[in-house]
């Protein structure tokens, strides 16, 4: 089964199935001891609602500034912030601000962020390892990697990219904003990319057979 047949399977089973998804509530006014992931009585952090959920759930985030650092693994969610605008992970930190880790089994979403000053060798915005992701409605800025991919790093995944920005991102090595690996597909439409860093690829890196497609999209004063 090819990669893209494969990703279309999964979009339909995560539509038919998100129906019967709970969601979490996370907020900047909330509290992990005492809060039960209601909207009267939400998590803090963005981390314990996606330790709270289950497949197919949704982890909302109100407005706020939030500790990033947080970790998706082995469950297929949705976290979608309140506003693009308004919904930050931007605490400098040395890690990716989100990684998704052995979800290929479902769709994980990651809308409506912020998303900057991530700083590792695995990509300072989102690292998606052997996943699904789609990723909407997001700004990256100002991360960094001492490898590849400063806003989005991609290892053995299915990824989408839909009405996002990229700026100001910087990698020592490949993809000033995003990585592509041998083992992904790389979907990308109506995004920009400005002002992006690498020694190689200053928007966009794909290597040894990597799938990319790019549609749409403004790239401009990028440096390689």
């Amino acid at each position: 089964m090819t990669n893209y047949k494969y990703f279309t399977m999964v979009l339909l089973a995560s539509a038919l199935t998100i129906s019967h998804a709970g969601t979490v509530y996370v907020s900047s006014g909330g509290d992990d001891e005492s809060g039960d992931g209601t909207t009267d009585n939400p998590y803090l952090t963005i981390q314990k609602g996606i330790d709270e959920a289950n497949d197919m759930d949704t982890v909302y985030v109100s407005n706020g500034i939030y500790e990033g650092g947080v970790v998706i693994s082995n469950k297929a969610i949705s976290l979608i912030g309140e506003s693009r605008e308004e919904t930050k992970i931007n605490q400098p930190i040395e890690s990716p601000q989100v990684s998704v880790i052995d979800s290929d089994q479902g769709l994980t979403r990651i809308h409506n962020f912020i998303i900057k000053r991530g700083t590792s060798y695995d990509g300072g915005g989102i690292f998606s390892s052997e996943s699904i992701i789609e990723v909407k409605n997001v700004d990256f800025s100002n991360n960094y990697s001492y490898g590849n991919g400063a806003a989005i790093k991609s290892i053995a995944s299915e990824v989408m990219v839909y009405n996002s920005t990229f700026s100001s991102n910087t990698s020592d090595y490949r993809g000033g904003a995003i990585f592509v690996d041998p083992l992904t597909t790389c979907e990308i439409y109506n995004s920009s990319f400005d002002n992006n860093e690498a020694m190689w690829g200053g928007a966009i890196a794909t290597i040894g057979g990597g799938k990319l497609l790019v549609e749409g999209c403004n790239i401009s004063f990028n440096t390689a």
